[in-house]
Protein backbone atom coordinates (compact mmCIF):
# COMPACT_ATOMS: atom_id res chain seq x y z
CA UNK A 1 0.00 0.00 0.00
CA UNK A 2 1.09 3.09 -0.82
CA UNK A 3 2.18 5.72 2.38
CA UNK A 4 0.65 9.14 1.92
CA UNK A 5 1.83 11.39 1.79
CA UNK A 6 5.23 11.74 2.63
CA UNK A 7 7.08 8.70 1.10
CA UNK A 8 5.71 10.38 -2.18
CA UNK A 9 6.57 13.75 -1.13
CA UNK A 10 10.68 12.05 -0.22
CA UNK A 11 10.31 10.56 -4.28
CA UNK A 12 9.91 14.14 -5.34
CA UNK A 13 6.74 13.36 -7.18
CA UNK A 14 3.25 14.37 -5.51
CA UNK A 15 0.48 11.95 -4.93
CA UNK A 16 -2.57 11.76 -6.10
CA UNK A 17 -5.52 10.38 -3.97
CA UNK A 18 -9.21 10.19 -5.56
CA UNK A 19 -12.80 10.60 -3.93
CA UNK A 20 -15.52 8.34 -3.94
CA UNK A 21 -18.87 9.24 -5.22
CA UNK A 22 -20.99 8.12 -2.52
CA UNK A 23 -24.08 9.84 -4.14
CA UNK A 24 -23.81 8.01 -7.75
CA UNK A 25 -23.86 4.89 -5.59
CA UNK A 26 -27.03 2.60 -5.43
CA UNK A 27 -25.90 -1.12 -5.57
CA UNK A 28 -22.20 -3.29 -4.50
CA UNK A 29 -21.60 -2.80 -8.44
CA UNK A 30 -21.53 0.90 -8.54
CA UNK A 31 -19.09 0.89 -5.72
CA UNK A 32 -16.68 -1.86 -6.74
CA UNK A 33 -17.02 -0.29 -10.67
CA UNK A 34 -15.84 3.18 -8.85
CA UNK A 35 -12.74 1.41 -6.98
CA UNK A 36 -11.68 -0.48 -10.21
CA UNK A 37 -11.68 3.32 -12.07
CA UNK A 38 -9.91 5.51 -8.98
CA UNK A 39 -7.49 2.09 -8.12
CA UNK A 40 -5.25 1.98 -11.47
CA UNK A 41 -4.43 6.35 -10.92
CA UNK A 42 -4.71 7.09 -7.40
CA UNK A 43 -1.80 5.97 -4.37
CA UNK A 44 -5.19 6.27 -2.20
CA UNK A 45 -8.89 7.03 -2.27
CA UNK A 46 -10.67 9.06 0.23
CA UNK A 47 -13.96 7.81 2.36
CA UNK A 48 -16.04 11.13 2.74
CA UNK A 49 -18.48 10.88 5.52
CA UNK A 50 -22.16 9.90 4.52
CA UNK A 51 -25.16 9.01 6.15
CA UNK A 52 -25.91 6.29 3.74
CA UNK A 53 -22.90 4.43 4.43
CA UNK A 54 -20.54 2.95 7.30
CA UNK A 55 -17.07 4.79 6.71
CA UNK A 56 -15.50 1.62 7.89
CA UNK A 57 -17.50 -0.66 5.95
CA UNK A 58 -16.03 1.49 3.05
CA UNK A 59 -12.56 1.44 4.42
CA UNK A 60 -12.27 -2.26 4.86
CA UNK A 61 -13.58 -2.83 1.08
CA UNK A 62 -11.19 -0.90 -0.11
CA UNK A 63 -8.33 -2.70 1.84
CA UNK A 64 -10.08 -5.23 0.54
CA UNK A 65 -9.21 -4.10 -3.19
CA UNK A 66 -5.96 -4.10 -2.43
CA UNK A 67 -6.60 0.61 -2.13
CA UNK A 68 -4.84 2.53 0.76
CA UNK A 69 -8.23 4.10 2.15
CA UNK A 70 -8.47 7.85 3.94
CA UNK A 71 -11.23 7.41 6.21
CA UNK A 72 -12.54 10.80 7.61
CA UNK A 73 -13.36 10.87 11.33
CA UNK A 74 -15.25 13.78 12.56
CA UNK A 75 -16.51 15.13 15.90
CA UNK A 76 -20.01 15.65 14.73
CA UNK A 77 -22.30 14.25 17.13
CA UNK A 78 -19.93 12.02 18.95
CA UNK A 79 -17.97 11.40 22.47
CA UNK A 80 -14.47 11.12 23.08
CA UNK A 81 -15.09 7.43 24.08
CA UNK A 82 -16.92 7.08 20.40
CA UNK A 83 -14.01 8.57 18.19
CA UNK A 84 -11.34 6.40 20.19
CA UNK A 85 -13.21 3.15 19.44
CA UNK A 86 -13.77 4.03 15.87
CA UNK A 87 -9.64 5.08 15.53
CA UNK A 88 -8.70 1.92 17.59
CA UNK A 89 -10.91 -0.17 15.05
CA UNK A 90 -9.41 1.26 11.72
CA UNK A 91 -6.38 0.72 12.70
CA UNK A 92 -6.44 -2.88 13.94
CA UNK A 93 -8.70 -3.23 10.34
CA UNK A 94 -4.86 -2.03 8.86
CA UNK A 95 -5.68 1.67 7.84
CA UNK A 96 -2.80 3.63 8.23
CA UNK A 97 -4.40 7.01 6.65
CA UNK A 98 -7.02 9.05 8.97
CA UNK A 99 -7.90 12.37 8.48
CA UNK A 100 -9.31 14.11 11.54
CA UNK A 101 -11.97 16.93 11.31
CA UNK A 102 -13.84 18.88 14.01
CA UNK A 103 -16.76 19.18 11.97
CA UNK A 104 -18.17 18.73 8.06
CA UNK A 105 -18.29 21.12 4.85
CA UNK A 106 -21.94 21.57 4.00
CA UNK A 107 -24.37 24.31 3.70
CA UNK A 108 -25.64 22.99 7.31
CA UNK A 109 -22.17 24.00 8.95
CA UNK A 110 -22.05 21.02 11.38
CA UNK A 111 -19.33 21.70 14.01
CA UNK A 112 -18.04 18.81 16.21
CA UNK A 113 -17.80 18.90 19.88
CA UNK A 114 -13.54 18.52 20.29
CA UNK A 115 -11.37 20.91 18.26
CA UNK A 116 -9.30 19.18 15.64
CA UNK A 117 -6.21 19.40 17.77
CA UNK A 118 -7.49 17.88 20.64
CA UNK A 119 -8.74 14.72 18.47
CA UNK A 120 -5.11 15.13 16.81
CA UNK A 121 -3.60 14.84 20.34
CA UNK A 122 -5.47 11.84 21.47
CA UNK A 123 -5.00 10.15 18.48
CA UNK A 124 -1.56 10.28 18.89
CA UNK A 125 -1.37 8.77 22.25
CA UNK A 126 -3.58 5.86 20.83
CA UNK A 127 -1.13 5.61 17.67
CA UNK A 128 1.72 4.80 20.47
CA UNK A 129 -0.23 2.90 22.88
CA UNK A 130 -0.67 0.38 19.67
CA UNK A 131 2.71 0.83 18.18
CA UNK A 132 0.76 1.12 15.19
CA UNK A 133 1.61 2.59 11.69
CA UNK A 134 -0.73 5.53 10.82
CA UNK A 135 -0.64 9.14 9.45
CA UNK A 136 -3.08 11.81 11.02
CA UNK A 137 -4.18 14.63 8.75
CA UNK A 138 -6.25 17.78 9.38
CA UNK A 139 -7.75 20.17 7.40
CA UNK A 140 -7.10 24.09 6.50
CA UNK A 141 -8.95 26.57 4.35
CA UNK A 142 -6.63 28.39 1.70
CA UNK A 143 -7.27 32.64 1.82
CA UNK A 144 -5.25 35.46 1.50
CA UNK A 145 -3.30 36.40 5.06
CA UNK A 146 -2.52 39.43 6.15
CA UNK A 147 1.11 40.03 6.25
CA UNK A 148 0.95 39.99 9.86
CA UNK A 149 -0.70 36.22 10.12
CA UNK A 150 1.31 33.19 11.51
CA UNK A 151 -0.56 29.64 10.97
CA UNK A 152 -0.93 29.70 14.89
CA UNK A 153 -3.95 27.15 14.58
CA UNK A 154 -2.18 24.76 12.27
CA UNK A 155 1.30 24.75 14.23
CA UNK A 156 -0.61 23.32 17.08
CA UNK A 157 -2.31 20.71 14.72
CA UNK A 158 1.30 19.78 13.30
CA UNK A 159 2.47 19.60 17.26
CA UNK A 160 -0.17 17.25 17.71
CA UNK A 161 0.57 14.88 15.27
CA UNK A 162 -0.83 15.89 11.84
CA UNK A 163 1.26 14.71 8.83
CA UNK A 164 -0.33 16.04 6.21
CA UNK A 165 -2.92 18.99 5.08
CA UNK A 166 -6.25 18.45 3.47
CA UNK A 167 -7.49 21.81 2.04
CA UNK A 168 -11.29 22.77 0.91
CA UNK A 169 -11.57 23.02 -2.91
CA UNK A 170 -8.96 25.16 -4.42
CA UNK A 171 -9.81 26.95 -7.88
CA UNK A 172 -7.38 29.87 -7.02
CA UNK A 173 -3.59 28.97 -7.41
CA UNK A 174 -2.24 32.48 -6.95
CA UNK A 175 -4.32 32.60 -3.50
CA UNK A 176 -2.69 29.26 -2.83
CA UNK A 177 0.67 30.62 -3.74
CA UNK A 178 1.05 33.33 -1.63
CA UNK A 179 -0.97 31.06 1.46
CA UNK A 180 1.83 28.57 1.11
CA UNK A 181 4.71 30.88 1.53
CA UNK A 182 3.02 31.74 5.14
CA UNK A 183 3.03 27.87 5.91
CA UNK A 184 6.79 27.32 4.35
CA UNK A 185 7.87 30.29 6.12
CA UNK A 186 6.79 28.62 9.55
CA UNK A 187 8.08 25.21 8.30
CA UNK A 188 4.70 23.50 8.70
CA UNK A 189 4.91 22.18 4.95
CA UNK A 190 8.35 19.99 5.84
CA UNK A 191 6.62 18.32 8.33
CA UNK A 192 2.95 17.94 6.78
CA UNK A 193 2.62 19.13 3.11
CA UNK A 194 -0.84 20.13 1.65
CA UNK A 195 -2.82 18.27 -0.10
CA UNK A 196 -4.52 20.42 -2.53
CA UNK A 197 -8.41 19.58 -3.26
CA UNK A 198 -9.53 20.19 -6.41
CA UNK A 199 -12.96 19.43 -8.18
CA UNK A 200 -13.25 18.12 -11.88
CA UNK A 201 -16.34 20.25 -12.88
CA UNK A 202 -18.81 18.54 -15.44
CA UNK A 203 -20.63 21.14 -15.94
CA UNK A 204 -21.77 25.00 -15.03
CA UNK A 205 -24.44 24.18 -12.86
CA UNK A 206 -22.02 21.39 -10.28
CA UNK A 207 -19.83 24.63 -10.17
CA UNK A 208 -22.23 27.06 -9.05
CA UNK A 209 -23.94 24.22 -6.72
CA UNK A 210 -20.89 24.06 -5.12
CA UNK A 211 -20.35 27.42 -3.95
CA UNK A 212 -23.83 27.37 -2.52
CA UNK A 213 -23.41 24.10 -0.81
CA UNK A 214 -20.10 24.00 -0.06
CA UNK A 215 -18.49 26.08 2.84
CA UNK A 216 -15.21 27.64 1.76
CA UNK A 217 -15.92 26.79 -1.76
CA UNK A 218 -15.53 29.76 -4.11
CA UNK A 219 -15.42 28.94 -7.94
CA UNK A 220 -14.69 32.04 -9.60
CA UNK A 221 -17.23 33.38 -12.27
CA UNK A 222 -14.53 33.32 -15.34
CA UNK A 223 -14.62 29.82 -14.56
CA UNK A 224 -18.58 29.18 -14.30
CA UNK A 225 -18.69 31.29 -17.81
CA UNK A 226 -15.96 28.70 -19.32
CA UNK A 227 -18.21 25.91 -18.52
CA UNK A 228 -21.48 27.32 -19.72
CA UNK A 229 -19.93 28.26 -22.61
CA UNK A 230 -18.45 25.76 -23.66
CA UNK A 231 -19.49 22.88 -26.60
CA UNK A 232 -18.56 20.10 -24.10
CA UNK A 233 -18.01 21.17 -20.91
CA UNK A 234 -16.68 17.98 -19.27
CA UNK A 235 -13.92 18.09 -21.47
CA UNK A 236 -13.84 21.74 -20.49
CA UNK A 237 -13.81 20.83 -16.97
CA UNK A 238 -11.21 18.58 -17.39
CA UNK A 239 -9.28 21.22 -18.57
CA UNK A 240 -9.48 23.83 -16.24
CA UNK A 241 -8.66 20.93 -13.48
CA UNK A 242 -5.31 19.81 -15.66
CA UNK A 243 -4.17 23.74 -15.62
CA UNK A 244 -4.67 24.39 -12.35
CA UNK A 245 -2.62 21.22 -11.21
CA UNK A 246 0.06 22.74 -13.20
CA UNK A 247 0.04 25.50 -11.53
CA UNK A 248 0.45 23.64 -7.99
CA UNK A 249 3.05 21.65 -9.46
CA UNK A 250 5.25 23.94 -9.52
CA UNK A 251 4.79 25.45 -5.76
CA UNK A 252 6.93 24.42 -2.71
CA UNK A 253 5.13 22.52 0.32
CA UNK A 254 2.50 20.63 -2.05
CA UNK A 255 2.42 16.99 -1.06
CA UNK A 256 0.16 15.60 -3.22
CA UNK A 257 -3.66 16.46 -5.11
CA UNK A 258 -7.32 15.01 -4.12
CA UNK A 259 -9.23 14.67 -6.85
CA UNK A 260 -13.15 14.95 -6.70
CA UNK A 261 -16.20 15.27 -8.79
CA UNK A 262 -19.31 15.90 -8.45
CA UNK A 263 -19.85 13.71 -12.38
CA UNK A 264 -18.60 10.24 -13.51
CA UNK A 265 -15.44 8.99 -11.69
CA UNK A 266 -13.87 8.45 -14.70
CA UNK A 267 -13.14 12.51 -15.16
CA UNK A 268 -11.11 11.75 -12.17
CA UNK A 269 -8.81 9.40 -14.24
CA UNK A 270 -8.88 11.48 -17.21
CA UNK A 271 -7.04 14.37 -15.20
CA UNK A 272 -4.70 11.99 -13.39
CA UNK A 273 -3.68 10.65 -16.67
CA UNK A 274 -3.46 14.23 -18.51
CA UNK A 275 -1.78 15.83 -15.46
CA UNK A 276 0.94 12.40 -16.00
CA UNK A 277 0.17 11.97 -12.18
CA UNK A 278 -0.48 8.65 -11.79
CA UNK A 279 2.45 5.84 -12.94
Amino acid sequence: MARLPLARVAQDKLCLTGELSLGRIENFADLDSQIKELSEVVDAIHVPHHTRFSDLSLSRILLDHGVDPILQISSVNRSFTELELELRAAISMGIENVLLVKGEESNEQKTGRFSATAMLEHASDVRRELDAICLFGTVAKVFKPAVSWRPATLIKKVEAGARFIRTQLCFNPVQLSTYLQFLNKSGIADTAPLIVSISVLPNAESAQWLNQNMKGTEVPAHLIKRLADSDNPEQEGIDIAVEIIAELKEMPGIGGISLITLGDPHLIRRVAQLSELCD
